[in-house]
């Protein structure tokens, strides 16, 4: 039988009670045509609202969701350095917990990019915000669209745009580095080190 690459989905979270359930739920959906999903990690950066208990509530339902509570806010690179460390999956995606997946192959799609070519170590989904209802929130929203699009052609998609939201790394590559304190942008950082 042919092997099947595990992934591991890992979001890190500090008082996102208005998001951390449609991230999760849209995890969940994703089907798995080409992998198999070994764990949704949490990594709570000491949360004050609801967070906490939504992801128990959710995890009581789902027990592949782990929440990881860390004691000390110490920012988004010190919480990616954690999931990193807690990986034992094929491939890790991070995922901002303020996003959604756009179809329910958002991963597989992302997989097969990487089992596809062996020298990739990162990729990203194309994130677009929800169609707001203001009219000047659509303008904004048609401006991002269009400075979106100029980067998704840009070298091919080879930039740091495209690992903005949300990132799908090979383990070989978790494994090979983490983030210096003060990291100000961990997407940014990652695209560096995936293009060394």
């Amino acid at each position: 039988p042919m092997y099947t690459p595990t992934v591991t989905v890992a979001i890190p979270a500090y008082n996102e009670e208005a998001n951390i359930r449609s991230i999760i739920l849209s995890i969940l959906t994703q089907k798995q045509t080409n992998y198999q999903l070994s764990q949704i990690i949490v990594l709570n950066d000491e949360s004050t609202d609801n967070t906490t208990a939504i992801v128990n509530e959710l995890n009581k339902k789902y027990p592949i969701i782990r929440q990881i509570m860390r004691k000390n806010r110490l920012g988004k690179a010190a919480a990616l350095n954690d999931i990193y460390d807690a990986n034992t999956s094929d491939y890790l995606m991070t995922v901002d917990a303020d996003c959604a997946l756009g179809t329910d192959s958002t991963i597989s799609s992302m997989v097969a990019k990487l089992e596809s070519n062996p020298r990739l170590n990162a990729v990203g989904p194309r994130h677009v915000p929800i169609k707001p209802d203001t009219f000047m929130g659509r303008l904004a929203w048609i401006s991002y669209l269009s400075f979106e699009d100029a980067f998704l052609h840009y070298n091919d998609g080879y930039n740091f745009y495209t690992s903005m939201s949300g990132q799908l790394l090979r383990r070989s590559f978790v494994d090979s580095f983490r983030f210096p304190p003060g990291t100000l942008s961990d997407q940014i950082y990652v695209y560096a080190k995936a293009t060394e």
